[in-house]
């Protein structure tokens, strides 16, 4: 991995020439993210159901920073984190209310 001295990717773990299109640190995060989660819903007792319906919105942020790989304005981004989130919050909501 070269350093990068200056751009938009000055801080990130990028290996690309610094146009900010390594999309490998959203996933290495989200896998991270996932067995953590996993880990820390099985050692705390929670149903298998739960843990299942807590990771769902995992695999959409890898179908997410796959699909966000050409440029687009930053309402859309906004619009796609935005949802994301809902979705994660809906999952959980109903995963801790009702099993």
């Amino acid at each position: 991995m070269r350093p990068i001295i200056a751009g938009p990717c000055t801080l990130s773990l990028c290996n690309a020439d610094c146009g900010a299109r390594s999309y490998g640190w959203s996933s290495r995060s989200a896998r991270s993210g996932l067995g953590t989660f996993v880990i820390y819903g099985a050692s705390h007792g929670f149903s298998p159901f739960k843990i299942l319906l807590n990771t769902l919105p995992f695999p959409l942020v890898f179908a997410v920073a796959y699909s966000l790989r050409r440029r687009r304005s930053i309402m859309y981004y906004l619009v796609v984190v935005d949802g994301l989130l809902l979705v994660k919050a809906i999952c959980g909501g109903i995963a801790m209310r009702f099993f």
